[in-house]
């Protein structure tokens, strides 16, 4: 029996897709894919159908709910079979034949709910490497998730306890634009374990039509800077606190706690009030650099 069920969504992606699928079949782990196509109209639910015809035991493809993909990727987490961990999956990356059996080996001693991350290699559009994504320089953590993911969400991986706990928020009716970021939140601010791979899982491929797309190097260091320095991470922020908010009683009290200073430091009036409210929180981003450019946000009245 399969003990991880791949959660791909797909929205035409056929040009990337049938390498992400060769990548899924060569896992050494097994495996269950299901496939969410949210409204494709060049040829991926081809593509998926011939997979499924391949694989028709471990394959199921659906319809997704057509909201965006973050209520793609979420509406597969109640599909999963109990007992089953999970792993999201974007359409265009490359993973390595390991990536699943690592995070399970990873996963194998939480009985809690626990999440599995990793570094990625970033390729561009013909898989040429460019680098590597970053690393953590502290801890994961609830007050680090208020304000920062730490991974992209197609290199994590639920354990069943994971799942169960995320399935059940689901039905709070929190809707966060980023998945992957409100995961890391969830299983954090309920008292879960994440657990952070330093070594590439995959290749994710960096090209023009990536939802988010890794970035690195100085100039994209500084354009998340300018993003806080400008105001324009806030909204977001106070999107994904809203929708965690939701699920506010099944946080821990302390977390709960560093979730209600947030969003007061998001609401208040002045930079004072906000510093006071975010030091309360307990928020930290990775990096020196990075912390810096949050706290001078802070000051300067962006957040």
């Amino acid at each position: 029996m399969a003990t991880t069920a791949i959660l791909l969504g797909t929205y035409n992606g056929a040009r990337h897709l049938p390498a992400q699928l060769d990548s899924i079949a060569a896992q050494t782990a097994d495996w269950q894919l299901i496939a969410s196509d949210d409204g494709s109209t060049d040829a991926t639910g081809t593509l998926l159908q011939g997979f499924a015809a391949r694989y028709p035991e471990r394959v199921t493809v659906r319809r997704g709910p057509g909201r965006g993909f973050a209520a793609n990727f979420l509406s597969m987490l109640p599909l999963v079979p109990a007992g089953m961990s999970a792993a999201f999956c974007d359409q265009d990356d490359v993973w390595y034949a390991d990536k699943v059996s690592r995070a399970d080996a990873a996963l194998a001693a939480s009985a809690g709910p626990a999440l599995y991350a990793a570094r990625t290699r970033l390729v561009d559009d013909a898989l040429d490497p460019i680098g590597l994504s970053r690393g953590l320089s502290r801890p994961p953590g609830f007050g680090n998730a208020l304000v920062q993911n730490i991974a992209s969400g197609n290199t994590m991986v639920l354990n069943p306890a994971g799942v169960a706990a995320l399935t059940a928020a689901l039905a709070d009716g929190g809707a966060p634009p980023l998945h992957d970021w409100w995961a890391y939140q969830m299983i954090t601010g309920i008292g879960g374990r994440v657990l952070f791979d330093p070594e590439p899982a995959m290749d994710y491929r960096q090209h023009g039509s990536n939802q988010i797309g890794a970035g690195r190097g100085p100039v994209a260091l500084a354009r998340r800077g300018l993003r806080l320095l400008r105001g324009q991470s806030r909204g977001l922020m106070a999107s994904q606190a809203a929708a965690l908010a939701a699920s506010a009683a099944r946080l821990t009290p302390t977390h709960r706690a560093q979730l209600a200073a947030l969003q007061t430091g998001l609401a208040a009036r002045s930079s004072l009030a906000t510093a006071r409210a975010m030091r309360r929180a307990g928020v930290y981003r990775q990096g020196f650099s990075g912390d810096a450019v949050f706290w001078t946000a802070v000051a300067l009245g962006r957040l």
